[in-house]
């Protein structure tokens, strides 16, 4: 096993031309999952400071959280099954609807939890 040096490539695939790149630093983690962690935490602090949270179990949270991560599933399934290239756009924008998905789908699981115990 070799270690990657910091700001060369990416640690999640490891190809740099995938990855956000400022004055010659790699960032160390792709577009995709860049902008699915941003999207995450992004999400959960806009639900919680505008106190959405009960809403999302109320309104349609579980159906939010599946129609926005559908984008990365077939993102996905075209490069896998169809042999049809993303570019950095597409993974973006699909990473940062996937990370606003895994925040609205952990809240509405945390709020399923703490309704089912009360």
């Amino acid at each position: 096993m070799h270690l990657i040096k910091l700001g060369n490539v990416p640690i999640c695939n490891r190809k740099r031309d995938r990855a956000p790149i400022i004055k010659g630093f790699c960032f160390p983690l792709c577009w995709r999952c860049s902008m699915i962690t941003f999207g995450t935490v992004l999400s959960i602090a806009v639900i919680v400071y505008l106190k959405l949270e009960q809403k999302l179990i109320n309104n349609y949270g579980l159906a939010y959280g599946v129609i926005l991560a559908l984008p990365m599933i077939i993102d996905g399934v075209l490069q896998y099954g169809f042999n049809i290239k993303s570019n950095n756009i597409r993974r973006g924008v699909t990473g940062l609807c996937f990370g606003v998905a895994v925040g609205i789908l952990s809240l509405y699981l945390k709020m399923v939890i703490v309704n089912a115990f009360n």
